[in-house]
């Protein structure tokens, strides 16, 4: 038994999740919880004095008519929040975290656990504080957790692996709670529709995978309709355009696309570290596979540099280039073409620069890619990742959602900067050992600042009133 503990302890994988697991264990000891977690404490407790079956029914029927069908997750935050059992959600928090930890690292096939690891702790968890701790983690990492189950039961097929009657089982109800978000769902039908097409083109299915991916697609396409036909929809849209966004039934189709852009590609760029790794891969790779292309390479050190003349050099811009920076901290925030302003050329330049980053990167992935297979396949991720939050702009929530939302951009992102290395390691490896070394010590140093940075965010978030 020792020896078999001894032999797991030297495995990489469960090297980085026993230091995952610290680490999440560390923040979670110094959550304070309130605002959004203790307002909901207050409905759950409004709904009965003493948790019952009864009081949850009560509690889900209201939220349902008045507010969401997200009635899974409102189940779970009435159940960690009636009585704040904070200690019982710590550990079922932390546990969430790990699968997702250990579920990505199955998709990537334990390629570069170290490298995944690194990337995932550069996520600023602080964003799940933005309407509570208990409240964001429940609403979104957990359905991450539970949706990143069912993606590795499609990775098993597509490898035309046996899938036995329990994942069968377990696959569709880590489904059925993972999509009760709606981005979730969303995004698994779509992953789910370019899955069937590969899985037709290589003739890969079988009658156990056809029947298992048809049960997929009943469970998401379920939770679809049942999200858009809530009637709760009507009075939550209603009440969250007259509080956070009341010229919304103003503006049109071409402003919502403009918006979706501005806010996808403002928040990447200045805030998102995980963007500023993706762009400096797709940099390295770029000129690694096309030395001597003075086009190519500089056409791809495009976002890398307009990422950092908009965060890491900040400083540097707003001193020198006040007039460029000013331009898109206006932009990145609420502002937009309107009657005020669609005179003046600089009013468009934030959308003319985010549209053209946002692209290039695209057409870089189609330049690095080995075969058409996998252009296409990285090429649907990006705009998955794109999309993700781009389609909040189509709603009055954009602004009330907060960033947090971008959550599912950053682990897409994530998952393309570990399966982009893997692709490419063998040519990484050819670069001068002491570039890869300092390529490697800049990212445990900038995952090194993260966690420090997390802790401090997470000490120091204490709301006790609404923001």
């Amino acid at each position: 038994m020792q020896e078999k503990i001894k032999q797991a302890l030297k495995n990489t994988t469960t090297q980085c999740i026993l230091v995952y697991a610290c680490i999440i264990i560390v923040y979670h000891m110094f959550m304070q919880h309130y605002d959004g977690d203790i307002e909901y404490y207050l409905r759950a407790s409004w709904a009965e004095p003493v948790w019952n079956l009864q009081a949850l029914y009560k509690l889900l029927l209201e939220r349902y008519y008045t507010v969401t069908s997200r009635l899974l997750l409102e189940g779970a935050l009435f159940v960690f929040t009636h009585g704040m059992h904070v200690w019982v959600w710590n550990i079922f928090d932390v546990a969430a975290n790990v699968i997702i930890y250990m579920g990505l690292t199955r998709l990537t096939d334990h390629k570069h656990d170290r490298l995944l690891l690194c990337i995932l702790l550069l996520y600023p968890i602080v964003e799940m504080n933005t309407a509570g701790w208990i409240v964001c983690y429940i609403i979104y990492f957990w359905p991450l957790a539970a949706t990143l189950v069912s993606l590795n039961s499609l990775k098993d097929m597509y490898e035309e692996k046996t899938i036995r009657i329990y994942p069968m089982i377990l696959c569709p109800l880590c489904l059925i709670f993972g999509t009760n978000l709606e981005q979730f769902a969303f995004l698994y039908l779509a992953i789910l529709i370019l899955f069937t097409v590969y899985m037709i083109i290589e003739h890969r299915f079988t009658t156990r995978y056809t029947v298992f991916t048809t049960l997929q697609y009943l469970v998401v396409a379920a939770n679809i309709i049942f999200a858009l036909t809530g009637p709760g929809n009507h009075g939550k849209i209603t009440w969250l355009r007259e509080y956070w966004f009341p010229d919304y039934i103003t503006i049109t189709f071409a402003d919502k696309v403009a918006l979706a852009v501005n806010t996808t590609m403002s928040y990447l760029i200045d805030k998102s570290l995980i963007w500023l790794v993706l762009c400096a891969l797709i940099l390295v790779i770029t000129a690694l596979k096309n030395p001597g292309n003075i086009f190519r390479i500089s056409i791809s050190a495009i976002p890398l540099t307009f990422t950092i003349f908009r965060s890491v050099a900040g400083f540097f811009s707003g001193r020198y280039l006040m007039d460029f920076t000013d331009i898109f901290d206006v932009y990145s925030d609420t502002a937009r073409v309107d009657s005020t302003n669609y005179n003046s050329p600089s009013a468009y330049l934030p959308f003319i620069f985010y549209m053209a980053t946002a692209t290039i990167i695209l057409i870089c992935l189609i330049w690095i890619a080995d075969d058409m297979s996998e252009a296409v396949f990285c090429l649907c991720m990006m705009l998955f990742a794109y999309g993700m939050h781009a389609m909040i702009a189509f709603s009055p929530t954009i602004y009330a959602t907060s960033s947090r939302t971008f959550m599912v951009t950053e682990f897409l992102i994530l998952y393309l900067i570990v399966r982009l290395y893997t692709k490419n390691n063998a040519l990484i490896s050819r670069l001068p050992v002491a570039l890869q070394t300092a390529g490697r010590v800049s990212v445990y140093m900038l995952t090194g600042f993260t966690v420090i940075n997390n802790l401090l965010s997470v000490t120091n978030a204490y709301y006790y009133g609404w923001k």
